[in-house]
């Protein structure tokens, strides 16, 4: 079954999984597995909403996320999936005001604060870990969350926000141990067709699937999401076919032809994003796998999100007899103003690396040409 090689592929073999027909809607789910579990308010603390998917701030709330559910059913964005619930969320920043990281101590003490803020007014908690967002950056650490769980015991949940798929198994099945649901998509890292969606369950949950309307049972799923997961699947186990070592050369790899392409360009400004306090350390997830930046002008004033996604949708039509290209959309970088795009390192990707001796250079060939047409592209647009 796909359920059961979603678990196994992500070193959770025992694991409960659930479909979804999006990493948004098993967030969704997710929030109301907890929230109907014992009735109690429900209060999500998010990190870095802007670096997650775009539905996750409503999805979070138990709303609407889109104008019609995955069954065609019209609705309103915003509006509640089920009326009557009391679920909030709180919202804290993963960067600082000029877009840099904030240090995961800072984080920490603000996820701290609002977690007993919120228990203290009788309300239960759901902490997303975010591993990792748009840009790579993983937050609240570890022992932090190891804290408030001993602290709150049952008032408190962690809910791993692993949509991306940029964590190893080693470190997914570390999340498995801890007893925390981990949600997935097939469409980040391992390549697959958008919209599919996973929950992957600690097996000894007794959390029982509600009723949503317009929404697809999780437990029967809707064929198209059986076939994207299949395609999925295939790409996953071509990468877990590799070796460890293998895995790791190429990320590194990757990541070596990433900064040799961006560097020495005065009109690119790369953003700090290195991936941080993983679950399982010294696997090919502690090399960064996404590589961000932003585009400065003649002023040497970087690109605001509007016009830099402008240029990013320009980018996907062919210019003059040069195709097309494809770079990771722009993402906001918290409340700076500032907003950036990306290159990103895949499981097809490794597998090419991996098995081609001569791949390095024709990557290398490729992002060349890449930011050579983007560069073009942003002095027109000057």
């Amino acid at each position: 079954m796909i359920a059961t090689e979603i678990a196994i592929r992500a070193g959770c073999p025992d694991a409960r999984t659930l479909l979804a027909a999006s990493g948004t809607d098993a967030v969704m789910l997710a929030t109301f597995l907890v929230a109907d579990s014992d009735c109690a308010p429900l209060t999500t603390i998010v990190v870095g909403i802007e670096e997650t998917g775009s539905g996750v701030a409503h999805a979070v709330i138990g709303c609407h996320f889109q104008s019609r559910t995955p069954k065609g059913v019209a609705v309103m964005p915003g509006a509640p999936v089920l009326p009557g619930r009391d679920l909030r969320r709180i919202e804290l920043p993963l960067r600082d005001a000029r877009g840099a990281p904030l240090d995961l101590s800072v984080i920490d003490a603000a996820v701290v604060a609002a977690a007993r803020q919120e228990i203290a007014a009788g309300r239960r908690v759901v902490v997303h870990r975010l591993d990792s967002s748009k840009t790579g950056l993983t937050a609240p650490s570890l022992a932090c969350l190891s804290t408030l769980e001993t602290e709150f015991g049952d008032r408190f949940t962690v809910l791993v926000d692993a949509c991306q798929l940029r964590a190893s198994t080693a470190s997914l099945a570390a999340y498995h141990r801890r007893g925390w649901p981990i949600v997935v998509t097939g469409s980040k890292f391992v390549t697959g067709p958008a919209f599919s969606g996973a929950i992957i369950l600690p097996p000894a949950t007794t959390l029982r699937e509600p009723e949503l309307p317009g929404y697809d049972r999780a437990e029967a799923p809707a064929p198209g999401v059986l076939l994207r997961w299949r395609a999925a699947l295939e790409e996953w186990r071509r990468f877990d076919a590799l070796s460890e070592s293998d895995k790791a050369k190429a990320a590194r790899l990757f990541a070596h032809i990433a900064v040799a392409t961006l560097g020495g360009r005065s009109w690119v400004r790369p953003i700090d994003c290195a991936p941080r306090d993983r679950a399982a350390r010294g696997g090919w997830d502690a090399t960064p796998t996404i590589f961000t930046f932003a585009l400065r002008d003649a002023a040497g004033d970087s690109l605001g999100y509007d016009a830099l996604r402008h240029l990013f949708f320009h980018l996907l039509k062919p210019d003059q007899g040069v195709p097309a290209m494809r770079l990771g959309q722009p993402v906001r970088l918290g409340d700076s103003g500032l907003a950036a795009l990306r290159l990103a390192f895949d499981s097809r990707l490794a597998c090419i690396l991996a098995e081609d001796s001569g791949a390095m250079r024709r990557i290398t060939e490729s992002l060349g040409e890449a930011l050579d047409r983007l560069e073009y592209a942003f002095d027109r647009m000057q």
